[in-house]
């Protein structure tokens, strides 16, 4: 398991300054998500981020779709490719995401049908297209370890990516939602995939600005920056 930021934790910082901030949170992955300033929009830009990842010794865990661009196009799958990262599919309905799913992988790009919410409102579906899923958490999810237990058991092998809506600086406000228990889930799974950690809302914008350390606000990154810190045992945290 690989802990992960997404880039909406810092939706307006470069793709410079968030492995930046990775590296000195101990995080191991990054994901990009479409709709942030990260600056990664083309294969010459993906190019340079898959080397600048490298150097910080963060990986780029996924390309997240949320636009409304016709799927699988093909700037967004020349920058998969050159990023090494899957595509999740996370915009319109589920069908529309596991055609998108489809279409990526027909153009041998790496891609996974994202959901959200409990296991019981979308697990059928995914079952029945046979796609990879990343599952997003939100506090509608209550029972984050029961339900990784069926979707393991429904669909095993096919959980790639699981994004955690909280953690980080709203750790504590999560207390009673399961995510010791979803941890020790995975680890007992053996869940080699991301587990990203994002806003759980915009409004808490200052706080992951101020956890990811941009206290009077960020320059760019550099390989100078990595004071790394250790994560807990819930990974969320120091």
């Amino acid at each position: 398991m690989r802990l992960g930021l997404s880039s909406a934790a810092a939706a307006d910082a470069d793709v410079d300054t968030l492995l930046a901030a990775s590296a000195r949170r101990g995080l191991a992955a990054l994901e990009l998500r479409d709709e942030d300033m990260h600056g990664v929009s083309d294969a010459t830009s993906a190019a340079a981020a898959a080397v600048l990842a490298s150097d910080f010794g963060v990986a780029i865990a996924g390309l997240r779709i949320t636009s409304a661009a016709p799927p699988a196009s093909t700037n967004a799958a020349a920058v998969a490719a050159r990023l090494d990262a899957p595509v999740l599919a996370a915009h319109g309905s589920t069908a529309e995401r596991i055609a998108a799913v489809q279409a990526f992988e027909a153009r041998g790009v790496r891609a996974m049908v994202e959901v959200s919410g409990p296991a019981d409102g979308w697990l059928t579906d995914v079952a029945r297209a046979g796609a990879d899923v990343a599952w997003q958490i939100d506090d509608s999810v209550s029972d984050m370890a029961g339900d990784l237990r069926l979707i393991q058991s429904t669909v095993p092998g096919r959980l790639r990516y699981v994004r955690l809506l909280g953690g980080g600086p709203e750790a504590d406000m999560a207390d009673g939602r399961g995510i010791g228990a979803l941890m020790g889930q995975l680890a007992l799974a053996r869940f080699d995939g991301p587990l990203i950690v994002a806003p759980s809302s915009p409004r808490y914008h200052v706080a992951w600005g101020a956890w990811l350390g941009r206290r009077g606000g960020w320059g760019c990154g550099s390989k100078a920056e990595r004071d790394v810190v250790t994560l807990s045992s819930t990974g969320m945290e120091e």
